[in-house]
């Protein structure tokens, strides 16, 4: 028979916390100020209060309210952080817990914006990012003087609290129901409870079907990504009089599972090694110029070779234009063909930011044939900078559907 939801939580003694994190000397300073004050007497501390000075008092707080077995002093503290403006994730996440606590969870209680709630807590799980310096005078001062914990050990203990209260109530709760997947997410779990979403047994429930319209929405977006890029650019054969040039240019593409394209935008400044014949019509000249560019499209496929470390080859199609006289309205453009290989390191857990290098084989057909032959051969190596514009849909979809 399952027991009193308020006699779960007076199990939450000591080898249960410090095996969820929490030190000797952190529990010690938790337990005394639970002595020191009754948890129901300070939700009215927070009228008035910055939102930041709310959410230090109210991480600190809610703790207390939770071990001292008093869902009513949790819910009033709840309410007071809210009204404060705290932040939505953690409130949501012991407003959860408090209701299966209190055998009160309905899933009506979601918000519109749960999933990007249970995404954030997943992929941030020591949120709030408060610090010190947010704090108002007067709160810097106690905790410089040791009459307050630290900010981050009130994140500590308030994250390990929120562990070990879903951790406890783990055993109680029915098998494939939401109850269970917030007791599993909450309590770490964080595989388990997105497996046991993305599977047939809630089918049915209101958080199934948030689920699956965010994941409906997720697949419908292109991971956009930009990028600068340097490199060196090197003719040979028959084009080797061309000579070697430096190159910058811009990529803008999208990847969608391990397929990647690419639009590539490339110029090449500088001066052929030897002059050469230049005519297009009646437009007859000799030049050195050679500030070619490339306007191209680029396609590929990666192969993952660690976390952050992806193998790329791809081809390309373009075309390489080279304006040879500057007064003159000429442009000698050519069908640019490409293929190549190349890595990718993601710079961020997140993935927001990335570094690549490419080796790339070059073939630029026939141009300027009543001239001289401006056509051949080339390699170039580059090295980009970029930006994927759309990572943290992407972690979201990852989570979403493991």
């Amino acid at each position: 028979m399952k027991p009193s939801p308020r006699g779960i939580l007076p199990r939450l003694r000591i080898p249960a916390l410090l095996a969820a994190g929490i030190g000797a000397s952190i529990l010690a300073s938790i337990l005394a100020s639970i002595l020191a004050v009754p948890p129901a007497c300070g939700a009215g501390l927070l009228e008035g209060r910055s939102p930041a000075d709310a959410t230090y008092l109210a991480l600190d707080a809610v703790p207390r309210a939770v071990y001292a077995d008093d869902p009513d002093s949790l819910l009033l503290w709840l309410n007071a952080w809210e009204e404060a403006g705290g932040p939505a994730e953690p409130i949501l996440r012991v407003r959860i817990l408090g209701a299966i606590w209190d055998d009160a969870f309905v899933e009506a209680m979601y918000p519109d914006d749960l999933m990007d709630l249970l995404t954030e807590f997943s992929l941030h799980p020591d949120a709030p990012a408060l610090q010190e310096r947010d704090l108002s005078v007067g709160l810097q001062r106690a905790i410089a003087l040791g009459e307050r914990m630290s900010v981050a050990r009130v994140r500590r203990a308030f994250r390990a609290c929120t562990t070990a209260f879903a951790d406890q109530l783990l055993p109680h709760v029915t098998m494939n129901t939401p109850e269970e997947f917030f007791c599993l997410l909450y309590s770490g779990r964080t595989d388990q409870a997105w497996a046991l979403l993305a599977g047939d047994a809630l089918a049915g429930t209101r958080l199934k079907l948030m689920r699956d319209a965010r994941v409906r929405r997720l697949k419908r977006i292109l991971p956009t990504f930009i990028a600068v890029e340097g490199g060196f650019w090197s003719a040979f054969n028959r084009y080797a009089f061309a000579g070697d040039h430096a190159l910058a240019g811009l990529q803008v593409g999208v990847r969608k599972g391990p397929w990647l394209a690419r639009l590539v935008l490339e110029t090449r400044p500088g001066r052929t090694e030897e002059p050469y014949l230049a005519r297009q019509g009646d437009i007859l000249g000799v030049s050195d110029r050679f500030d070619a560019l490339l306007v191209g499209m680029e396609l590929g496929r990666a192969l993952p070779l660690g976390r952050r470390l992806w193998l790329e080859g791809f081809g390309g199609v373009g075309f390489d234009a080279v304006k040879p006289l500057k007064d003159e309205d000429i442009v000698l453009g050519a069908l640019h063909l490409d293929l190549g290989a190349g890595l990718r390191w993601h710079l961020d857990s997140a993935g927001r930011f990335f570094v690549s290098t490419t080796c790339r084989r070059e073939w630029i057909r026939p141009r300027n044939t009543e001239g001289s032959a401006l056509w051949g051969d080339a390699w170039s190596v580059r090295l980009a900078l970029g930006m994927n514009l759309e990572a943290e849909s992407l972690q979201q979809l990852d989570l979403l559907v493991p």
